[in-house]
């Protein structure tokens, strides 16, 4: 989902210049829809675009809402039709007035029964025929004009959003929210701050342990590892302490760092350690999913030169494990780093 202001922003211009075009053939086949020309223009010379966010697709229904509760457009779609109904039935019962002979000079005014001749009906004034007549058309054809001229502005506008997704990339714009705020209501949510859920408790415990071993003067060996009791809460599990949605910790079950050091003064320096981090589960928005287990193994040889200068060979990830730090995040391979330092 994406805020609809912003593609509205960048199709309005091209929209409107054919939307236009098309409501100048209607008012010329209809004249009295000319006047609905300046308040269109005037429409959405002031209209900023959609308030709410849905897909690209969703750009036409949003617009046609808008524009469908502008009360000065409904008022003059409603002067407009009234007048064009009220237009095509005068001309019909005045063509029917001339037909059946009755003079022009009556049909303003009307006559009773028998002035025109013994047993002649009474006639009435054109107006009131007009008005008996049009009454029961008018609601119907204000509806259907204004269905006709939203489905115009709709119809332009749906066309333009999906000439617009099509140019893009959709899955690189948008809107990703938390696992945490309302789900399904049409609204994206952009998280801000904190939800409070009463009576929820979310508990777990863990162990460090952290080891050092010196074998000589030079030689160091170390570990160290850390465990978590739980790292996911899903509900409707045994171990969910009641939250009513999914929870992750972002960090594994269990890992582990072994390595030693070799360090001669003023001569040889060498490390070498590995790293294990357990699979778990990610809630991180973008870069949500399994992350997948490490097993990692660095590396490093230096030496120092007795003029002061320092060479330093090491490798990340010497056997070049294929990973990622979270779904969707660069995958990395190994690195090796040669570094000369000079010491002045």
């Amino acid at each position: 989902q994406i805020p609809l202001f912003l593609p509205y922003d960048s199709l309005a211009a091209s929209v409107l210049q054919g939307l236009l075009a098309e409501i100048y053939n209607d008012v010329a086949a209809s004249p009295s829809y000319a006047p609905l020309l300046p308040l269109i223009q005037n429409f959405f010379n002031s209209y900023a675009g959609p308030n709410n966010s849905n897909s690209f697709l969703g750009l036409g229904e949003a617009v046609t809402a808008d524009f469908a509760s502008d009360p000065v457009i409904n008022a003059a779609i409603t002067q407009a039709v009234t007048a064009s109904v009220n237009a095509q039935i005068q001309a019909g019962v005045e063509a029917q007035y001339a037909a059946n002979g009755i003079p022009e000079s009556i049909w303003e005014t009307g006559a009773p029964a028998n002035a025109l001749f013994p047993g002649s009906p009474a006639v009435a004034p054109v107006a009131a025929a007009v008005a008996a007549t049009a009454a029961p058309l008018i609601a119907p054809s204000i509806a259907s004009a204004n269905a006709e001229v939203a489905a115009l502005v709709g119809g332009a506008f749906t066309q333009a959003g999906q000439a617009y997704t099509g140019l893009i990339n959709t899955d690189a714009v948008g809107a990703i929210e938390s696992q945490r705020v309302p789900q399904g209501d049409g609204i994206t949510h952009i998280s801000a701050g904190y939800r409070i859920f009463e009576d929820v408790t979310r508990s777990h415990w863990g162990s460090d342990i952290s080891m050092e071993y010196f074998a000589t003067d030079e030689l160091t060996f170390w570990g160290n590892a850390s465990w978590l009791s739980q790292n996911e809460w899903i509900p409707g599990q045994d171990d969910d302490d009641g939250l009513p949605f999914q929870d992750f910790l972002n960090a594994p079950i269990f890992k582990y760092r072994l390595g030693m050091n070799y360090n001669v003064k003023g001569g040889l320096q060498a490390s070498l350690s590995f790293q294990h981090d357990d699979e778990f589960e990610s809630n991180q928005g973008f870069y949500a999913g399994t992350v997948q287990a490490k097993n990692l193994v660095d590396a490093s040889l230096g030496y120092r030169l007795s003029n002061g200068v320092k060479l330093d060979l090491s490798s990340t990830n010497l056997f070049n494990q294929q990973y990622r730090a979270f779904p969707n995040m660069p995958v990395i391979g190994r690195r090796v780093n040669l570094r000369a330092t000079f010491q002045l």
